[in-house]
């Protein structure tokens, strides 16, 4: 049983790169595990948004660490390009919260 979900991940694998889809794999992998592959300052206060075409977009806990994370963008492109074994993510851009007021959306009373 192992062995054929093994070999399904690995068919898997090979038709989302034929389709282009590579980021989704590494999207995955962000998201698992994006406390140990960002480390400090990112662990915590953070999460992986979207992989497309190299830019990840990250989401900042509260508006006040976006401009403090915004800092430390290229250096996390190269703790995850270390940390991935790959290239994937060539572009770092720190987003506020979704829902805050920084993001541009509007918050309505509960």
């Amino acid at each position: 049983m192992k062995d054929d979900l093994n070999r399904i991940d690995g068919d898997v694998r090979r038709v989302l790169g034929r389709l282009g889809l590579r980021d989704v794999e590494v999207m995955l992998r962000l998201r698992d595990e994006w406390d140990e592959l960002a480390g400090p300052p990112w662990a915590g206060v953070s999460q992986p948004l979207t992989l497309q075409g190299g830019e990840l977009v990250v989401e900042a806990a509260v508006p006040g660490l976006v401009g403090t994370l915004r800092y430390g963008e290229q250096a996390l492109v190269g703790t995850l390009s270390a940390g991935l074994g790959s290239d994937a993510v060539k572009v770092v851009k720190v987003v506020p919260p979704r829902g805050s007021r920084a993001s541009g959306q509007t918050i309505r009373p509960t």
